[in-house]
């Protein structure tokens, strides 16, 4: 049975046209984070970078980085600027993005005095218009301690009771002097 050509031909672009448009569910844009876990000790500054390409600008899309809910923003960046109503009380005046990186694909969130709760995946979301893409970044936090002594005494003897915790452990100490 013959075929006309013209039929085939038509057959053959629509299925041509049919390959080369975009899947209906990726986005315009990948979001990536380093594999290994970014490590800080309490106390100091820790820079936690997620990615994106193709490398276009993110300075005009809307930024979160969030722990386990996005519900709750560690920091939401929107219309070139951090949304500091949105931000959780624990990361206020802690948290901010580095910007400079924005233009190249970068995004840095920086936590200042890094506490022992600061510890976990943090996420970080890239949305333009209706595209969205996320990545997961893991800090670890190590060292650290805090010392509280109080002093406790009788007629004859001077107690010094104290609690130290760290990432590690936590302890209890009473020391007493006659």
């Amino acid at each position: 049975m013959a075929v006309p050509t013209n039929s085939c031909l038509l057959v053959c672009l629509l299925t041509l046209t049919v390959l080369q448009l975009p899947t209906l569910d990726s986005a315009p844009f990948d979001v990536t984070a380093p594999q290994e876990p970014v490590l800080a000790l309490v106390g100091s500054d820790a820079e936690l970078t997620c990615g994106f390409s193709p490398n276009a600008s993110s300075e005009y899309m809307e930024l979160l980085w969030f722990r386990q809910t996005r519900s709750t923003a560690v920091l939401l960046y929107r219309d070139g600027q951090e949304q500091e109503g949105q931000q959780m009380t624990e990361y206020r005046g802690r948290a901010t993005l580095a910007t400079a990186g924005l233009l190249d694909g970068r995004a840095t969130l920086l936590i200042r005095d890094v506490r022992v709760s600061d510890q976990g995946e943090y996420r970080c979301l890239f949305k333009d218009n209706d595209d969205f893409e996320e990545a997961a970044v893991y800090l670890k936090v190590a060292g650290g301690y805090r010392r509280d002594v109080s002093p406790r005494h009788s007629a004859r003897r001077l107690s010094l009771w104290g609690e130290s915790s760290c990432s590690f452990s936590k302890s209890k100490r009473i020391f007493t002097f006659t």
